[in-house]
């Protein structure tokens, strides 16, 4: 018999889209399951009774220290994958937002800490290299809404 924490479930989740000068904010993460790299905005899970969007005010406040402003959402993500034993079905909010501390634009790489993860490391990518590069995004179908949403070239 399986114990709870190895039943399936639903993971919902909140993540903030952070753009600036045709570039966005992605953190690394690492899949045990394929040994695959992946990048993902940063946030995290939405606590029973919390609003997705004040989930993601907070988890970039316990993440990075900083506030955030303009918050709104994108879209919604449904996403099926592998994660070590356990079969994964997540459900992401997207939300677009701006740091109150304009400073966090001028830095290349964005540090913080995630409780139970430790440091954590997000970096600016121009998003209209995401599909060129060999680089897995997450959730599916995130870079072609970036690309949607940025001004077509003159």
């Amino acid at each position: 018999m399986a114990t709870m924490s190895e039943q399936p479930s639903i993971r919902v989740k909140s993540v903030c889209v952070f753009r600036d000068s045709g570039r966005v904010l992605l953190e690394k993460g690492f899949n045990p399951s394929n040994q695959q790299s992946y990048y993902m905005p940063p946030g995290g899970a939405v606590e029973f009774g919390e609003r997705t969007a004040d989930a993601v005010r907070r988890e970039i406040r316990e993440e990075f220290q900083v506030d955030i402003t303009d918050v709104r959402l994108l879209g919604t993500f449904e996403s099926f994958f592998p994660w070590g034993a356990r079969p994964i079905h997540e459900i992401v909010f997207v939300f677009d937002g701006r740091f109150l501390d304009s400073s966090f634009y001028r830095l290349n790489v964005v540090r913080g800490h995630e409780a139970g993860a430790g440091a954590i490391e997000a970096f600016w990518c121009p998003i209209r290299e995401l599909h060129a590069e060999p680089l897995a995004v997450y959730p599916e179908g995130l870079v072609d809404l970036l690309i949607s949403l940025e001004p077509t070239p003159s």
